[in-house]
């Protein structure tokens, strides 16, 4: 059923059993109805914002902190994504061995004006948002949009599908860039190895699964972390290394990673069992009771 408001009838009404893709509105109108629970199912797929660092004013360090202080994390969170998006801000996700939850950013516009004065632009600059055309996205973006603008960065949104944004990302032919992501496996090197580790950043190398490279940034520490990481046969010790390479990769990178998917499944209550988890191949029906 491609419709999420006859997902929700038919639910209500016990035909269906389960429903995996109603709105946070349809959502909070199952509230008080007894025959229906919602279960949180954390996702691995991350919302986040790159800056491409070929360009003159995306490669300062000073810039890239300032937009980091010019993202409204919690008022998303608390508005268009709730429910289905909660704040998370290394690259990481949460809940899978090794992820490090801390979240340093929040909407701070004072802050990101002092960072952008010190590089050079205390007036801000011009600037384009490339991001999928489809909900959350677009939401996103415009709220992007808003708070950039309260430090003078005037960003000029440009909506595309898949089939355009991705080879435009791959060809280092954007700017800033609202896109999503989400580990081939359940490592935490499957993200090191985009999101970190860059070992030739020629135009030469074309590196395009490369998150790092695509955004032309490459760093001779974050590269040696994430190789010590990955190398570490100690399971204790690799942890720590991957607790301080998201760390250290959340202060010096051109990536904000802002927000984490989190599925709501509604289901009637008389249906148990069933798993969703982080990632597309790790869903469970064996376990299901009716």
């Amino acid at each position: 059923l491609p419709e999420p408001a006859a997902q929700r009838l038919l639910l209500e009404q016990g035909d269906i059993d389960m429903a995996r893709t109603l709105t946070p509105d349809q959502i909070n109108g199952l509230d008080g109805n007894s025959d229906v629970v919602v279960d949180f199912y954390p996702k691995a797929s991350l919302v986040y914002m790159a800056m491409n660092t070929t360009n003159e004013i995306l490669g300062q360090p000073k810039v890239q902190q300032a937009m980091r202080y010019l993202i409204d994390y919690q008022g998303m969170a608390d508005s268009f994504l709730a429910g289905q998006f909660i704040i998370h801000q290394s690259f990481w996700p949460s809940g899978l061995w090794a992820s490090a939850d801390d979240k340093p950013f929040s909407l701070n516009v004072e802050r990101a004006k002092a960072l952008l004065a010190e590089a050079g632009y205390p007036d801000g600059f011009e600037m384009t948002i490339d991001t999928l055309n489809t909900s959350p996205y677009m939401e996103i973006a415009q709220s992007m949009q808003q708070t950039l603008a309260q430090a003078g960065v005037v960003a000029e949104i440009i909506p595309q599908d898949g089939s355009a944004l991705w080879p435009k990302y791959r060809a280092r032919r954007h700017g800033l860039i609202l896109a999503r992501w989400s580990p081939d496996y359940v490592d935490p090197h499957s993200n090191a190895d985009s999101f970190a580790l860059n070992p030739d950043n020629s135009e030469e190398a074309q590196l395009t699964g490369v998150l790092a490279w695509r955004n032309g940034w490459q760093d001779p520490g974050i590269n040696a972390l994430a190789i010590a990481a990955r190398n570490e046969s100690d399971v204790e010790l690799r942890e720590g290394l991957y607790n301080a390479l998201q760390r250290l990769h959340q202060r010096v990178s051109p990536f904000a990673v802002m927000f984490q998917q989190n599925e709501q499944i509604a289901r009637r209550t008389n249906v148990e069992g069933f798993v969703s988890g982080s990632n597309f191949d790790l869903v469970f029906y064996r376990n299901v009771t009716k």
